[in-house]
Protein backbone atom coordinates (compact mmCIF):
# COMPACT_ATOMS: atom_id res chain seq x y z
CA UNK A 1 0.00 0.00 0.00
CA UNK A 2 2.86 2.35 0.85
CA UNK A 3 4.39 1.59 -2.53
CA UNK A 4 1.18 2.67 -4.34
CA UNK A 5 1.14 5.96 -2.46
CA UNK A 6 4.77 6.51 -3.41
CA UNK A 7 3.97 6.04 -7.13
CA UNK A 8 1.02 8.43 -6.90
CA UNK A 9 3.24 11.07 -5.24
CA UNK A 10 5.83 10.78 -8.01
CA UNK A 11 3.11 11.09 -10.66
CA UNK A 12 1.66 14.21 -9.01
CA UNK A 13 5.12 15.72 -8.81
CA UNK A 14 5.70 15.11 -12.55
CA UNK A 15 2.36 16.73 -13.46
CA UNK A 16 3.20 19.75 -11.35
CA UNK A 17 6.53 20.16 -13.13
CA UNK A 18 4.77 20.11 -16.53
CA UNK A 19 2.33 22.79 -15.36
CA UNK A 20 5.20 24.95 -14.20
CA UNK A 21 6.93 24.57 -17.56
CA UNK A 22 3.80 25.68 -19.40
CA UNK A 23 3.57 28.73 -17.20
CA UNK A 24 7.09 29.72 -18.18
CA UNK A 25 7.11 32.84 -20.37
CA UNK A 26 9.37 31.51 -23.14
CA UNK A 27 7.35 28.34 -23.54
CA UNK A 28 4.16 30.41 -23.73
CA UNK A 29 5.65 32.56 -26.51
CA UNK A 30 6.76 29.46 -28.45
CA UNK A 31 3.24 28.02 -28.38
CA UNK A 32 1.77 31.25 -29.74
CA UNK A 33 4.36 31.36 -32.53
CA UNK A 34 3.71 27.70 -33.44
CA UNK A 35 -0.06 28.32 -33.69
CA UNK A 36 0.53 31.22 -36.10
CA UNK A 37 2.77 28.98 -38.23
CA UNK A 38 0.04 26.32 -38.41
CA UNK A 39 -2.59 28.90 -39.36
CA UNK A 40 -0.33 30.35 -42.06
CA UNK A 41 0.36 26.91 -43.50
CA UNK A 42 -3.35 26.11 -43.52
CA UNK A 43 -4.21 29.35 -45.36
CA UNK A 44 -1.42 28.66 -47.87
CA UNK A 45 -2.72 25.13 -48.57
CA UNK A 46 -6.29 26.38 -49.02
CA UNK A 47 -5.12 29.11 -51.38
CA UNK A 48 -2.99 26.67 -53.37
CA UNK A 49 -5.86 24.22 -53.83
CA UNK A 50 -7.84 26.96 -55.61
CA UNK A 51 -5.22 27.22 -58.37
CA UNK A 52 -5.08 25.07 -61.53
CA UNK A 53 -2.56 22.25 -61.81
CA UNK A 54 -1.74 19.33 -64.08
CA UNK A 55 -1.21 15.76 -62.91
CA UNK A 56 -0.91 12.33 -64.53
CA UNK A 57 -3.46 9.62 -63.79
CA UNK A 58 -2.92 5.91 -64.40
CA UNK A 59 -6.05 4.20 -65.73
CA UNK A 60 -6.02 0.39 -66.16
CA UNK A 61 -6.99 -1.32 -69.42
CA UNK A 62 -8.74 -4.70 -69.47
CA UNK A 63 -9.25 -7.03 -72.44
CA UNK A 64 -12.33 -9.28 -72.49
CA UNK A 65 -13.11 -12.58 -74.21
CA UNK A 66 -9.56 -13.13 -75.43
CA UNK A 67 -9.45 -16.72 -76.77
CA UNK A 68 -6.51 -18.93 -75.94
CA UNK A 69 -6.07 -19.67 -79.63
CA UNK A 70 -4.61 -16.23 -80.44
CA UNK A 71 -1.21 -14.78 -79.67
CA UNK A 72 -0.02 -11.18 -79.28
CA UNK A 73 3.52 -10.76 -80.73
CA UNK A 74 3.76 -7.58 -78.63
CA UNK A 75 2.00 -7.50 -75.28
CA UNK A 76 -0.92 -5.03 -75.32
CA UNK A 77 -0.78 -2.14 -72.81
CA UNK A 78 -2.36 -2.85 -69.43
CA UNK A 79 -2.81 0.84 -68.56
CA UNK A 80 -2.75 4.32 -70.08
CA UNK A 81 -1.38 7.59 -68.70
CA UNK A 82 -3.82 10.51 -68.79
CA UNK A 83 -2.60 14.06 -68.10
CA UNK A 84 -5.46 16.20 -66.74
CA UNK A 85 -5.86 19.82 -65.62
CA UNK A 86 -8.15 21.18 -62.85
CA UNK A 87 -8.24 22.90 -59.47
CA UNK A 88 -5.88 21.49 -56.87
CA UNK A 89 -8.75 20.37 -54.63
CA UNK A 90 -10.27 18.31 -57.46
CA UNK A 91 -6.93 16.76 -58.42
CA UNK A 92 -6.28 15.89 -54.79
CA UNK A 93 -9.53 13.93 -54.79
CA UNK A 94 -8.38 11.98 -57.86
CA UNK A 95 -5.08 11.09 -56.23
CA UNK A 96 -6.36 10.20 -52.76
CA UNK A 97 -9.96 9.16 -53.05
CA UNK A 98 -10.71 7.91 -56.55
CA UNK A 99 -10.34 4.38 -57.93
CA UNK A 100 -10.64 4.30 -61.71
CA UNK A 101 -12.66 1.60 -63.44
CA UNK A 102 -10.60 -0.23 -66.11
CA UNK A 103 -11.23 0.65 -69.75
CA UNK A 104 -12.62 -2.55 -71.26
CA UNK A 105 -11.71 -3.57 -74.80
CA UNK A 106 -13.72 -6.60 -75.98
CA UNK A 107 -12.40 -9.14 -78.48
CA UNK A 108 -14.64 -9.58 -81.53
CA UNK A 109 -14.83 -13.13 -82.87
CA UNK A 110 -13.19 -13.45 -86.26
CA UNK A 111 -12.17 -16.26 -88.58
CA UNK A 112 -9.09 -14.40 -89.74
CA UNK A 113 -5.65 -15.73 -88.82
CA UNK A 114 -4.35 -12.19 -88.30
CA UNK A 115 -6.18 -9.21 -86.82
CA UNK A 116 -5.91 -6.04 -84.75
CA UNK A 117 -7.43 -5.42 -81.33
CA UNK A 118 -7.94 -1.65 -81.18
CA UNK A 119 -9.57 1.40 -79.60
CA UNK A 120 -9.05 4.84 -81.16
CA UNK A 121 -8.35 8.14 -79.41
CA UNK A 122 -11.95 9.35 -79.41
CA UNK A 123 -13.18 6.09 -77.85
CA UNK A 124 -10.49 6.24 -75.18
CA UNK A 125 -11.34 9.85 -74.40
CA UNK A 126 -15.05 9.05 -74.08
CA UNK A 127 -14.33 6.25 -71.61
CA UNK A 128 -12.03 8.51 -69.57
CA UNK A 129 -14.42 11.47 -69.45
CA UNK A 130 -17.10 9.27 -67.89
CA UNK A 131 -14.87 8.95 -64.83
CA UNK A 132 -13.84 12.64 -64.56
CA UNK A 133 -15.71 15.69 -63.30
CA UNK A 134 -16.99 18.17 -65.88
CA UNK A 135 -14.48 20.78 -64.76
CA UNK A 136 -11.53 18.49 -65.50
CA UNK A 137 -9.93 18.84 -68.93
CA UNK A 138 -7.82 16.16 -70.62
CA UNK A 139 -4.42 17.47 -71.74
CA UNK A 140 -3.01 14.27 -73.26
CA UNK A 141 -3.43 10.48 -73.40
CA UNK A 142 -0.47 8.12 -73.66
CA UNK A 143 -0.69 6.05 -75.74
CA UNK A 144 -3.16 8.13 -77.75
CA UNK A 145 -4.80 4.95 -79.10
CA UNK A 146 -4.52 1.18 -78.70
CA UNK A 147 -3.81 -1.03 -81.70
CA UNK A 148 -2.37 -4.48 -80.99
CA UNK A 149 -1.83 -7.09 -83.68
CA UNK A 150 -2.71 -10.71 -82.93
CA UNK A 151 -2.15 -13.95 -84.82
CA UNK A 152 -3.83 -17.35 -84.67
CA UNK A 153 -1.81 -20.14 -83.05
CA UNK A 154 -1.38 -23.80 -83.92
CA UNK A 155 -2.88 -26.29 -81.46
CA UNK A 156 -2.17 -29.78 -80.16
CA UNK A 157 -3.98 -32.11 -77.74
CA UNK A 158 -1.67 -33.74 -75.17
CA UNK A 159 -2.25 -35.91 -72.06
CA UNK A 160 -1.98 -34.62 -68.50
CA UNK A 161 0.43 -36.55 -66.27
CA UNK A 162 0.03 -36.53 -62.50
CA UNK A 163 2.88 -34.74 -60.79
CA UNK A 164 3.04 -35.56 -57.08
CA UNK A 165 3.04 -38.29 -54.46
CA UNK A 166 0.29 -40.11 -52.58
CA UNK A 167 0.77 -41.83 -49.23
CA UNK A 168 -2.01 -43.82 -47.61
CA UNK A 169 -2.56 -44.62 -43.96
CA UNK A 170 -1.02 -47.95 -42.88
CA UNK A 171 -3.26 -50.82 -43.98
CA UNK A 172 -4.82 -48.75 -46.77
CA UNK A 173 -4.08 -48.61 -50.48
CA UNK A 174 -5.45 -46.77 -53.49
CA UNK A 175 -8.87 -48.12 -54.40
CA UNK A 176 -8.59 -47.26 -58.10
CA UNK A 177 -6.19 -45.47 -60.38
CA UNK A 178 -5.77 -41.70 -60.05
CA UNK A 179 -8.54 -39.86 -61.90
CA UNK A 180 -7.59 -36.70 -63.81
CA UNK A 181 -10.28 -34.66 -65.55
CA UNK A 182 -9.79 -33.66 -68.23
CA UNK A 183 -7.24 -36.34 -69.06
CA UNK A 184 -6.10 -34.32 -72.11
CA UNK A 185 -5.78 -30.57 -72.71
CA UNK A 186 -5.41 -28.38 -75.76
CA UNK A 187 -2.16 -26.45 -76.06
CA UNK A 188 -1.68 -23.46 -78.38
CA UNK A 189 1.60 -22.12 -79.67
CA UNK A 190 4.08 -22.20 -82.50
CA UNK A 191 4.41 -25.42 -84.48
CA UNK A 192 8.07 -25.61 -83.49
CA UNK A 193 7.24 -25.71 -79.76
CA UNK A 194 4.26 -28.03 -80.17
CA UNK A 195 6.33 -30.59 -82.09
CA UNK A 196 8.51 -31.17 -79.01
CA UNK A 197 5.61 -31.25 -76.51
CA UNK A 198 4.48 -34.73 -75.44
CA UNK A 199 2.51 -33.99 -72.24
CA UNK A 200 1.80 -31.43 -69.52
CA UNK A 201 1.92 -31.78 -65.75
CA UNK A 202 0.00 -30.34 -62.82
CA UNK A 203 1.73 -28.34 -60.10
CA UNK A 204 3.34 -30.74 -57.61
CA UNK A 205 0.86 -32.07 -55.05
CA UNK A 206 1.76 -34.19 -52.02
CA UNK A 207 -1.10 -36.13 -50.43
CA UNK A 208 -0.43 -37.83 -47.10
CA UNK A 209 -2.37 -40.09 -44.72
CA UNK A 210 -5.06 -40.82 -47.30
CA UNK A 211 -7.79 -43.19 -46.10
CA UNK A 212 -10.93 -41.92 -47.82
CA UNK A 213 -11.80 -40.02 -50.99
CA UNK A 214 -9.83 -36.93 -51.96
CA UNK A 215 -10.53 -34.39 -54.71
CA UNK A 216 -8.99 -31.04 -55.55
CA UNK A 217 -8.63 -28.60 -58.43
CA UNK A 218 -4.95 -28.19 -59.28
CA UNK A 219 -3.33 -25.74 -61.74
CA UNK A 220 -1.36 -27.05 -64.69
CA UNK A 221 2.26 -25.92 -64.83
CA UNK A 222 2.48 -23.04 -67.36
CA UNK A 223 4.81 -23.50 -70.32
CA UNK A 224 6.81 -20.57 -71.77
CA UNK A 225 5.50 -19.47 -75.16
CA UNK A 226 2.45 -21.78 -74.96
CA UNK A 227 -1.17 -21.38 -73.86
CA UNK A 228 -3.04 -24.24 -72.21
CA UNK A 229 -6.80 -24.75 -72.16
CA UNK A 230 -8.07 -25.44 -69.56
CA UNK A 231 -5.44 -24.26 -67.10
CA UNK A 232 -6.56 -26.52 -64.23
CA UNK A 233 -7.47 -30.17 -63.70
CA UNK A 234 -9.74 -31.95 -61.23
CA UNK A 235 -7.81 -34.61 -59.34
CA UNK A 236 -9.72 -37.44 -57.65
CA UNK A 237 -8.30 -40.39 -55.75
CA UNK A 238 -9.65 -42.69 -53.06
CA UNK A 239 -8.16 -45.19 -50.64
CA UNK A 240 -9.61 -48.25 -48.99
CA UNK A 241 -8.54 -50.74 -46.37
CA UNK A 242 -6.78 -53.72 -47.93
CA UNK A 243 -6.26 -57.31 -46.90
CA UNK A 244 -4.28 -60.27 -48.23
CA UNK A 245 -5.67 -63.10 -50.33
CA UNK A 246 -3.97 -66.28 -51.57
CA UNK A 247 -4.83 -67.82 -54.93
CA UNK A 248 -3.56 -70.83 -56.91
CA UNK A 249 -3.43 -69.72 -60.53
CA UNK A 250 -2.91 -72.30 -63.33
CA UNK A 251 -0.06 -71.81 -65.79
CA UNK A 252 -1.16 -71.38 -69.40
CA UNK A 253 0.79 -71.20 -72.65
CA UNK A 254 0.27 -69.30 -75.90
CA UNK A 255 1.48 -70.20 -79.41
CA UNK A 256 1.38 -73.89 -78.44
CA UNK A 257 1.13 -76.15 -81.53
CA UNK A 258 -1.72 -78.64 -81.53
CA UNK A 259 0.69 -81.58 -81.84
CA UNK A 260 2.61 -80.53 -78.69
CA UNK A 261 1.74 -81.08 -75.01
CA UNK A 262 3.36 -78.89 -72.37
CA UNK A 263 3.76 -80.10 -68.82
CA UNK A 264 4.89 -77.73 -66.07
CA UNK A 265 6.08 -78.54 -62.58
CA UNK A 266 4.23 -77.27 -60.65
CA UNK A 267 1.11 -76.67 -62.76
CA UNK A 268 -0.04 -73.72 -60.62
CA UNK A 269 1.53 -70.63 -59.07
CA UNK A 270 0.76 -69.57 -55.51
CA UNK A 271 0.05 -65.82 -55.56
CA UNK A 272 -0.38 -63.61 -52.49
CA UNK A 273 -2.34 -60.46 -53.35
CA UNK A 274 -3.38 -57.31 -51.55
CA UNK A 275 -7.03 -56.52 -52.35
CA UNK A 276 -9.65 -54.04 -51.12
CA UNK A 277 -11.97 -55.42 -48.47
CA UNK A 278 -15.00 -54.47 -50.56
CA UNK A 279 -13.75 -56.57 -53.50
CA UNK A 280 -12.31 -59.52 -51.60
CA UNK A 281 -14.90 -62.00 -52.92
CA UNK A 282 -14.69 -60.53 -56.41
CA UNK A 283 -11.11 -61.67 -56.94
CA UNK A 284 -10.80 -65.23 -58.24
CA UNK A 285 -8.16 -67.24 -60.10
CA UNK A 286 -9.80 -66.20 -63.37
CA UNK A 287 -8.84 -62.56 -62.76
CA UNK A 288 -5.11 -63.40 -62.75
CA UNK A 289 -2.97 -64.84 -65.50
CA UNK A 290 0.39 -66.57 -65.63
CA UNK A 291 1.11 -66.96 -69.33
CA UNK A 292 4.09 -68.61 -71.01
CA UNK A 293 5.10 -68.22 -74.64
CA UNK A 294 5.94 -71.49 -76.42
CA UNK A 295 8.32 -69.67 -78.74
CA UNK A 296 10.41 -68.76 -75.71
CA UNK A 297 10.33 -72.32 -74.40
CA UNK A 298 11.79 -73.70 -77.63
CA UNK A 299 14.91 -71.63 -77.11
CA UNK A 300 15.31 -72.87 -73.53
CA UNK A 301 17.65 -75.85 -73.23
CA UNK A 302 17.77 -76.48 -69.47
CA UNK A 303 14.05 -77.01 -68.92
CA UNK A 304 13.82 -74.21 -66.34
CA UNK A 305 12.09 -70.87 -67.01
CA UNK A 306 11.14 -67.84 -64.89
CA UNK A 307 7.43 -66.94 -64.63
CA UNK A 308 5.60 -63.66 -64.09
CA UNK A 309 2.08 -62.37 -63.56
CA UNK A 310 1.04 -61.30 -67.05
CA UNK A 311 -2.41 -59.93 -66.26
CA UNK A 312 -4.33 -58.69 -63.20
CA UNK A 313 -7.00 -56.10 -62.28
CA UNK A 314 -5.70 -52.58 -61.60
CA UNK A 315 -7.04 -52.73 -58.04
CA UNK A 316 -4.96 -55.81 -57.18
CA UNK A 317 -1.39 -55.58 -55.90
CA UNK A 318 0.71 -58.72 -56.16
CA UNK A 319 2.83 -58.98 -53.03
CA UNK A 320 4.70 -62.18 -53.87
CA UNK A 321 4.36 -65.48 -55.70
CA UNK A 322 6.02 -68.89 -55.62
CA UNK A 323 7.77 -70.47 -57.30
CA UNK A 324 9.52 -67.81 -59.37
CA UNK A 325 10.87 -70.47 -61.74
CA UNK A 326 9.28 -73.65 -62.99
CA UNK A 327 10.39 -76.80 -64.77
CA UNK A 328 8.71 -77.87 -67.97
CA UNK A 329 8.63 -80.79 -70.36
CA UNK A 330 7.60 -80.63 -74.01
CA UNK A 331 6.02 -83.79 -75.38
CA UNK A 332 4.92 -84.58 -78.89
CA UNK A 333 1.42 -86.02 -79.15
CA UNK A 334 1.00 -89.49 -80.63
CA UNK A 335 -0.71 -89.42 -84.02
CA UNK A 336 -3.12 -92.11 -85.14
CA UNK A 337 -2.06 -94.06 -88.21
Amino acid sequence: MARIHSIQDKLNLRIEKIKNSLRHQKWHEFLIFFCFVLLSAGFWVLQSLKQDYEIKLNIPVKYENIPTSIHFPTAPPTSIIVKVRDKGSILLNYVLGRTFVPITIPFTTTDQNVGILSMNNNELEDHIKKQLLNSTSIVSITPSSIATTYTAQESKIVPVLFNGSIQTVAGYQLKDSIQIKPSHVKVYGSQELLDTLLYVKNEYRKITELKNSFSEQIPIIPLPGLSIEPTTIDLSVSAEQYTEKMLLVPITCKNLPTEITLKTFPSTIKIICSVPLSRFKELTEKELEVLLDYNMLEENINGLIPVSITDKPTWVNVLRFTPEKIEFVIEKNNSDD
